[in-house]
């Protein structure tokens, strides 16, 4: 081998300081030793050992098949997203089966609020028929002179009364309440011009005070009843559930 000669100075360069020549060969040098690390660390598939180079290979098919997947589920995105064109002369709205839907769904609210008017309609009921069950009773205590009895059976009937003008006990309340707060109001239109109160059903604020009058007239002959006069009160709330009624 012949040996290297020394690099020449330019005109420019003075003895004794680094060469412009030397630098870029230690550049070239550094490039050269870097490329090579490269080789070393990543070999190609023909210089891998029978052992690895399946890995390589299933690590670059699954990494393609990922990339394909990804770009699958982003097409399918787009074309569900994408508002479907509109038929040549044919306008664009809600589909004829969302709207049929939607008609269901009203046909369902509209029977829940018939139903809750029929419910409300046999609390009333029930409660006329046990009101008839307590005046006989006190008619029949105040008969065989049990004031004891009869004073119960009055007090009951007063219940009875007071019940119907609420439509329904506390408990009943307590879930007219609940509706109320969840934004349900049967006769919303009567309540604001001031023909029902919040919530009710069938009983106007009308035959809600005469009602709670005759409640009141009865609870007073719970002391010294009499059959007549319980008799008429209770006619007049009978009377005015009636008229609700029809």
């Amino acid at each position: 081998m012949l040996a290297s000669q020394p690099a020449k100075l330019s005109d420019n360069e003075a003895p004794g300081q680094p060469s412009r020549i030397s630098s870029a060969n230690e550049e070239r040098g550094v490039l050269v030793r870097t490329e090579a690390a490269s080789v070393v660390a990543s070999p190609p598939l023909e210089h891998l050992d029978a052992g690895d180079r399946p890995a390589r290979e299933a690590g670059g098919r699954q990494k393609m098949r990922f990339g394909i997947q990804a770009l699958l589920v982003a097409a399918v995105a787009i074309a569900l997203l994408a508002p479907a064109p509109a038929a040549a002369g044919q306008a664009s709205g809600t589909p004829a089966e969302m709207v049929a839907t939607y008609d269901s769904l009203a046909d369902g609210i509209l029977a829940l609020k018939r139903t809750e008017k029929n419910l409300v309609e046999a609390i009333l009921a029930g409660t006329v028929a046990h009101g008839q069950v307590n005046l006989a009773r006190a008619a029949t205590a105040i008969e065989k002179g049990d004031s004891g009895a009869a004073r119960t059976a009055v007090e009951a009937l007063a219940s009875n009364v007071g019940q119907l003008a609420t439509e329904g006990d506390n408990a009943v309340g307590a879930v007219r309440k609940r509706l109320l707060e969840g934004g349900h109001h049967h006769n919303a239109a009567g309540e604001a011009q001031g023909i029902y109160d919040d919530g009710y059903v069938i009983v106007t604020r009308a035959a809600k005070a005469k009602l709670l009058a005759s409640s009141r007239a009865i609870a007073g002959m719970a002391s010294a009843p009499k059959a007549d006069a319980l008799e008429a009160e209770w006619k007049k709330a009978q009377s005015v559930v009636a008229e609700l009624m029809k």
